[in-house]
């Protein structure tokens, strides 16, 4: 039985291969590349690459140009990603507000909307240089971790997200604290590791404070 949870996981995977198609494209509708790499580089499988290729294929998103996996970024796909990352706050023709698709309902999540005795975790702009370690020290040691594809996958997204508000001359800060909270609950699983235990660490002292 699918879920609004599953329909959610699955929007925030078409969102980010259809980023990754546009980083990967340079934002030009004339770079041709093939989309099992892309899916290989967020940790799909085959099965998932083609379910969210072919959606976004549907969508005039993307188009296949040659046989055997080849596509490109089409001029609407380029003007929707582009109108997604100026604008996380708003929703899309095809995919709602970026703080929707990663924040949701913050179902089990540490954030707490403002109210008299709350207490708002949020990863602040004077950690952003220990953010960037940690995210580098991740990445180098992602394929260490013992996890499953579906962790390394999901760990791959919340990196690439954060990476994306990072860039941006305004990141929303709500979005990148769930990704980390989304990283640290994932790396729990490796907590009895030394490597996921000095990683999930190095997370934990990212938020609040």
């Amino acid at each position: 039985m699918t879920t609004s949870q599953d329909i959610q996981e699955m929007r925030k995977k078409r969102f980010v291969f259809l980023r990754k198609c546009y980083e990967v494209s340079e934002g030009s509708t004339l770079q041709i590349f093939e989309m099992w790499k892309v899916g290989e580089e967020l940790g799909f499988d085959r099965k998932l690459t083609g379910v969210v290729t072919e959606y976004l294929s549907g969508e005039g998103l993307i188009k296949y140009t040659t046989m055997g996996g080849g596509i490109s970024m089409t001029h609407r796909g380029i003007v929707e990603i582009e109108q997604a990352l100026d604008n996380p706050d708003e929703p899309t023709d095809h995919f709602p507000a970026l703080n929707v698709i990663y924040v949701g309902q913050m179902i089990d999540s540490q954030i707490q909307q403002a109210s008299p005795g709350a207490v708002q975790v949020i990863v602040h702009e004077d950690r952003y240089r220990e953010l960037e370690e940690a995210l580098k020290a991740l990445k180098e040691s992602i394929d260490q971790l013992s996890l499953d594809q579906q962790d390394v996958s999901d760990l791959r997204t919340d990196m690439q997200t954060i990476e994306a508000q990072m860039s941006k001359s305004s990141p929303n800060r709500t979005i990148m604290t769930e990704c980390v909270l989304s990283i640290v609950r994932t790396l729990e699983q490796t907590a009895g590791t030394v490597l996921g235990g000095l990683l999930l660490a190095q997370f934990n002292a990212l938020l609040g404070g």
